[in-house]
C-alpha cells in the first residue's frame, strides 16, 4: 500500500490526481486537470513586479554630451547650443534626438514621451533621390532624413557632430563633407544620382570583403575609389 501510494505522488504535472481505496478501486478527483505551462505562466505573472515607466535617466547625455566636450578640447571653439541653452544643460539635443517634431519639453527636461530610439514620422514623404540632402532633416531642408529614420546617404557622423558642437560647428561645416555611396548598383547619370544614391533596387552596393578589404581614398584607383572634389555643404 505504502508502495502504490509513493506512485501516486510521482504523477506526472497536470495529470488528474488518483486515489488508491482500501478495496484498490481508483478514484478520480474531482479536481480539473490544469494546463502546467499555464499554470506556471500565471503565477510568474502574478509575482512579477508592475513594471515601471522610465524617466529617461539618460538625458543627462544629451543635456551635456561628452562629444561636444571632445570637439571644444580638440578646435578649442566654443560650444553653442542651436537654442541658447547653456553648454553644460542643452535643451537643444533633447527635441532633435529624443522626440518627434513637434513634441514640447517639460520645462528644461524631455517629459513625456521620451525615448532613445531611431524614429521614423510617416507623416512625412519621402524626398527624391536627386533632392536628398546628407545632412538629413537636422541641418537641412530636407525632413524625411536623419534622425527622422536613416536612409543609406544620410551622413550620420557629420550630422551628429555638428549638431552636438552647436552653432559654431555647424557654420565651420565641420566633418569630411563626402558621402558617396561607392559601389552602388547602376551608373552615374542614369538610375544613380550625382550624390551617388542608387535608384534602384537593392539600392545598397554588394559588402566589401571583411578580411581583404583595403581602404581607398579619394583620388586612389581601386575597388570603391571616388574622385576627389570639392567639400559638399
Amino acid at each position: 500500500m505504502t508502495w502504490f501510494a509513493g506512485l501516486s505522488r510521482l504523477r506526472p504535472v497536470g495529470t488528474p490526481s488518483i486515489s488508491l481505496t482500501t478495496n484498490s478501486r481508483p478514484e478520480q478527483s474531482s479536481r480539473k486537470p490544469e494546463n502546467s505551462t499555464a499554470s506556471w505562466s500565471k503565477q510568474r505573472l502574478a509575482s512579477a513586479p508592475t513594471p515601471s515607466v522610465p524617466r529617461a535617466k539618460f538625458q543627462a547625455f544629451y543635456k551635456d554630451p561628452v562629444i561636444a566636450t571632445e570637439l571644444n578640447l580638440v578646435f578649442h571653439v566654443d560650444i553653442v547650443p542651436l537654442d541658447g541653452s547653456p553648454a553644460n544643460n542643452r535643451t537643444d539635443l533633447l527635441g532633435i534626438f529624443l522626440k518627434y517634431p513637434g513634441q514640447p519639453l517639460q520645462g528644461g527636461n524631455c517629459g513625456v514621451p521620451c525615448s532613445e530610439l531611431l524614429r521614423l514620422d510617416l507623416r512625412v514623404p519621402p524626398t527624391t533621390p536627386e533632392n536628398q540632402s546628407r545632412l538629413g532633416a537636422a541641418l537641412s531642408t530636407d525632413p524625411a532624413g536623419y534622425p527622422n529614420g536613416r536612409r543609406p546617404n544620410d551622413d550620420v557622423t557629420d550630422i551628429t557632430i555638428r549638431v552636438a558642437g552647436g552653432k559654431n560647428y555647424i557654420a565651420a561645416r565641420v566633418g569630411d563633407g563626402v558621402n558617396f555611396l561607392a559601389g552602388a548598383p547602376g551608373k552615374v547619370g542614369v538610375d544613380i544620382t550625382a550624390n551617388g544614391i542608387a535608384k534602384n533596387f537593392p539600392f545598397l552596393p554588394t559588402p566589401y570583403d571583411g578580411k581583404n578589404r583595403v581602404h581607398v581614398d579619394c583620388g586612389e584607383t581601386g575597388p570603391g575609389g571616388n574622385p576627389c572634389g570639392p567639400l559638399v555643404p
